[in-house]
């Protein structure tokens, strides 16, 4: 598998991730781990967004500070996008978590999950962090076996206020 890496969000991706984000989007109307980035089509607009919710001091109300990767092959194109949550609030603490992510259709089933949630877990560790909360829908099994190859252990399962079941896992940096 070729290696991936987690870059910061930039202008020189704009144009990939304008395609990133219409593939998720028309997959399941949502993007896990992409920190709004459903509600911005202006890739520009969203960098701006996550630039300034990333300092605890400017981190739009109701937000956490949270840091915010793109997932691309060494040398080669994005393949997803992976967010860290510096903090949670009560609803995080419930069911969201500290990581999201989201690998793009055509790149599923290769390991990338696997190996972006090892590389956001690395990079919670370089930032003192002792243990993450990492959530998932309790029918998206695909997640659950990325979770648990990175070491989750499951705490419980939840139902949000949508009435899904979330399962929550916790995993040692």
């Amino acid at each position: 598998m070729p290696l991936l890496q987690l870059v910061p969000v930039s202008s020189a991706w704009h144009s990939q991730l304008t395609r990133l984000r219409s593939a998720l989007l028309d997959e399941a109307g949502t993007i896990p781990g992409g920190s709004w980035l459903e509600k911005y089509p202006d890739p520009q607009a969203w960098q701006a967004f996550v630039e300034r919710n990333r300092n605890p001091g400017t981190v739009d109300p109701g937000l956490v500070p949270f840091e915010q990767w793109l997932v691309c092959l060494r040398d080669g194109p994005l393949v997803g996008v992976f967010g860290l949550r510096l903090a949670l609030n009560d609803y995080l603490a419930q069911y969201g978590g500290h990581i999201g992510y989201s690998i793009v259709p055509d790149a599923r089933g290769c390991g990338y999950g696997t190996e972006a949630l090892r590389l956001g877990i690395e990079r919670a560790r370089q930032l003192g962090m002792e243990r993450l909360l990492v959530t998932c829908d309790a029918q998206n099994i695909a997640s659950e076996r990325i979770i648990q190859k990175n070491g989750g252990l499951l705490e419980n399962t939840v139902r949000r206020p949508d009435g899904v079941e979330v399962r929550r896992y916790w995993i040692a940096c």
